[in-house]
């Protein structure tokens, strides 16, 4: 009995490679890779959709939408660098060539967009997270829950945006989850799905570039390994 528990270790073992620092489960039948290569690929349109769609905010005078698709298309080029890094972490570049954007009047868009989040959240990312589950990519499938539960703050903002759409001229700051990406309208202290603090949050809008909230340092990457909170003293 032992034997055979030490050779189905071995075979566990045999099945990990390491790819930029970071240890992942062989895929088994191919269903991972192609799976982030999708999910990278509706987050780089995403973001050209919202960089549109601020724009003609903007020219309906519709300031405070148009903050919201500034830190949305922040959030969604996140998205897609978070994807980008586990594929470079199985030795895949990718580049992906956003789809060309569909822009209408800016509630014709924030309809758009919200139906879009909706659908991220609960049938495109559930379903790529299916995928990829029984190839044991444990830190993909993460990578895959964090995203899909910023989609559904994403929606809630263009949800309350649209109803509230005649009164979003003047502009208005939004805060974004420099890790998982998810979004606010307001600031607070309250941990998001990824457990970020509402300190380590990003300002966005109110016509200036985006800032750290209350002089809260920014989040420092390392390229192909897990991320460094910088601001780790402060949580202590």
């Amino acid at each position: 009995m032992h034997a055979m528990r030490t050779v189905a270790v071995l075979g566990m073992i045999a099945g990990l490679v390491t790819a930029g620092g970071v240890v992942h489960a062989q895929p088994l039948e191919g269903r991972t890779i192609p799976a982030l290569r999708l999910a990278h690929a509706n987050e780089v349109t995403a973001r050209a959709e919202y960089a549109a769609y601020a724009e003609q905010a903007e020219a309906e005078g519709l300031l405070g939408i148009r903050d919201l698709y500034r830190a949305l298309e922040q959030c969604e080029a996140e998205h897609a660098a978070r994807h980008a890094r586990m594929l470079e972490g199985y030795g895949v570049t990718v580049e992906a060539e956003p789809a060309a954007p569909v822009v209408g009047t800016t509630r014709e868009n924030l309809e758009r967009a919200f139906s879009s989040e909706r659908a991220e959240r609960r049938a495109r990312y559930p379903k790529l997270a299916d995928a990829v589950r029984p190839e044991l990519a444990y830190d993909v499938l993460a990578d895959l829950r964090w995203c899909s539960a910023a989609e559904a703050t994403h929606a809630r903002a263009l949800s309350e945006a649209l109803d509230a759409i005649g009164e979003m001229a003047a502009p208005h700051v939004w805060y974004a989850c420099s890790e998982c990406g998810c979004i606010r309208g307001e600031h607070s202290n309250e941990r998001c799905a990824c457990g970020m603090n509402g300190d380590t949050f990003l300002a966005f809008g109110g016509g200036e570039a985006p800032r750290p909230v209350a002089g809260a340092p920014m989040i420092a990457w390392l390229p192909g390994r897990a991320f460094a909170f910088v601001f780790a003293a402060r949580e202590k």
